[in-house]
């Protein structure tokens, strides 16, 4: 194929010496016909049809539960373990109002919780907000300020890390909260569980720029 689009250019030019570089047509009718109208036929897939990132996650813990699916050190969850916790967590997010375009910052050192906070927020229907807890106090507030989360995951590691927040903050590793999280239900989050249905299109997370020329902004 190489060759025979090589061989084109070649005739191109001894047929036309004065053509332009640009002018010349490489592809073949049959590709332009792929190009033109078998890839641009306005048959795309309607974003409701796409899957969701929580429904492949459910599908994949159904086919291979035992799998591995997070490994940080020496602590490895399998899919159905990932699945099983941030489905509870989802659940518990779910009661206290996150749903889709719903914002939960996630202040949660890289760990299997962070994975977990991060799936439970999208099975819920929410957009997760990282937070680095190395920012300078000014930024986290900023950003929190700015964004608006309805509510913090954090843990105790870095809790104190976060300053004075008005975010209703939960600590995943508090006794308490894990209490909650085992009374809650560990099968699979669907529409019927959320607020409202979630869509694609819906936000799936905000991620801040630096603010190098200015105010950082969210995106």
């Amino acid at each position: 194929l190489l060759v025979e689009r090589f061989q084109r250019v070649l005739e191109a030019v001894i047929n036309d010496p004065l053509c332009l570089v640009g002018s010349i047509d490489v592809l073949t009718d049959d590709e332009r016909r792929k190009v033109l109208e078998q890839w641009n036929d306005g048959g795309a897939v309607e974003a409701e049809r796409l899957p969701l990132l929580p429904d492949m996650v459910s599908a994949r813990a159904g086919q291979a539960p035992d799998k591995t699916a997070v490994v940080y050190g020496d602590v490895s969850l399998t899919y159905g373990q990932l699945e099983e916790a941030s489905n509870q967590l989802a659940r518990l997010l779910i009661s206290q109002g996150v749903g889709p375009e719903t914002i939960v910052g996630l202040a949660v050192p890289r760990s299997p919780e962070m994975v977990i906070s991060m799936l439970a927020v999208l099975k819920a229907g929410g957009a997760y907000l990282p937070i680095d807890t190395s920012y300078p106090p000014d930024r986290i507030a900023f950003m929190l300020t700015d964004a608006q989360p309805l509510l913090l995951l954090t843990t105790t590691e870095v809790v104190d890390l976060l300053g004075d927040t008005n975010t209703t903050t939960l600590v995943l590793d508090d006794a308490a909260l894990h209490d909650r999280l085992t009374g809650h239900s560990t099968t699979a989050i669907t529409d019927h569980d959320r607020h409202t249905p979630l869509h694609p299109h819906n936000a799936a997370y905000i991620i801040y720029t630096s603010g190098s020329t200015g105010t950082p902004k969210g995106v």
